[in-house]
């Protein structure tokens, strides 16, 4: 199940446990299990019978996948899970409005930024403007709640950091 992929890979980042079988087994039956990028309600609602993933559990994945820093080095599959995920989460955002209205809360817009940045991935049309987005709603949403937890600010600062030199046009609409 989609829970059950997400539960191992997250249990392997936390341990740090580089297992390179299980984890290549694990995102490429996730490969299948991404959100099909064309409009559909899938998209927002997820699949009730778990054959496709919320996008709050991409995030994790994308996490995890960058807290063992899997990177085309070790298998291309990586770098296409990472291409294939932006663009499902960037494609459902336009569609719905807005990385919140997908079910993405301070944590994981905080957990995507830093995922995409410590995977090199963000140099792309689609992974430049869900950065931008990230920046933009994290923002905004400080302004209207006044604060976000220190966890989740420190891996915005450290994407922030990265991205002014590495692809300013990311962080261009970040209000300083």
């Amino acid at each position: 199940s989609c829970a059950d992929l997400v539960q191992v890979a997250l249990s392997l980042a936390h341990a740090r446990l580089d297992e390179q079988e299980v984890l290549l087994a694990i995102y490429q039956e996730s490969m299948r299990r991404l959100p099909n990028v064309e409009g559909n309600d899938l998209l927002l609602k997820g699949d009730p019978d778990r054959q496709i993933f919320f996008f709050w559990e991409i995030t994790i994945l994308l996490w995890a996948q960058a807290r063992l820093h899997l990177t085309d080095a070790q298998n291309p599959m990586f770098e296409s899970f990472a291409e294939k995920a932006t663009m499902a989460i960037r494609t459902a955002a336009v569609e719905a409005g807005s990385l919140q209205d997908l079910g993405l809360g301070h944590q994981e817009k905080a957990n995507l930024a830093w995922s995409l940045v410590v995977l090199k991935h963000y140099k792309s049309e689609a992974a430049t403007d869900l950065i931008s987005r990230i920046f933009v709603e994290c923002s905004s949403e400080c302004n209207v709640e006044g604060c976000m937890l220190l966890e989740h600010a420190h891996q915005m600062w450290q994407a922030l950091f990265l991205l002014e030199h590495e692809n300013p046009q990311a962080v261009i609409e970040t209000p300083k």
